[in-house]
């Protein structure tokens, strides 16, 4: 099967802004979550998406949030019970934001918008969406 992409475009963080994420910004910028990295929001914001027009149809894509990626790993370390992959994100992004990010997992305060939840085993799969 031969598939061309011929366009690609984030959807607008604006049209599915909570309303906790309009409060966060940086102290340079009264604009929301400007100036903020991934960490600082990740908890306020769903994944972001992005279109994908192909010859094929149309597509919808999510990135996986740092506590996404933790949130499938944890499930797959629960079911395999290997600590490989944790050792990895841990090394990678520190004890702090792990440790945030493993409290903001126990809270529950990601699991509406964490994808790595609803359906752990299943790999990321593009949407098809009809136009």
């Amino acid at each position: 099967m031969d598939m061309r992409v011929m366009a690609l475009a984030e959807v607008p963080q604006e049209l599915y802004m909570t309303t906790a994420a309009t409060f966060l910004h940086s102290s340079q910028s009264r604009i929301p979550l400007s100036g903020l990295s991934e960490f600082a929001y990740q908890h306020a914001m769903p994944p972001r998406s992005f279109l994908c027009l192909t010859s094929n149809g149309m597509f919808t894509f999510e990135k996986l949030r740092p506590v996404d990626e933790l949130a499938r790993i944890l499930i797959d370390v629960q079911r395999t019970t290997q600590t490989e992959p944790l050792e990895r994100f841990f090394e990678q992004h520190g004890p702090a934001e792990t440790c945030a990010m493993l409290l903001l997992l126990a809270c529950g305060g990601a699991a509406q918008n964490t994808p790595a939840l609803t359906s752990a085993s299943a790999a990321p799969q593009p949407t098809r969406r009809v136009v």
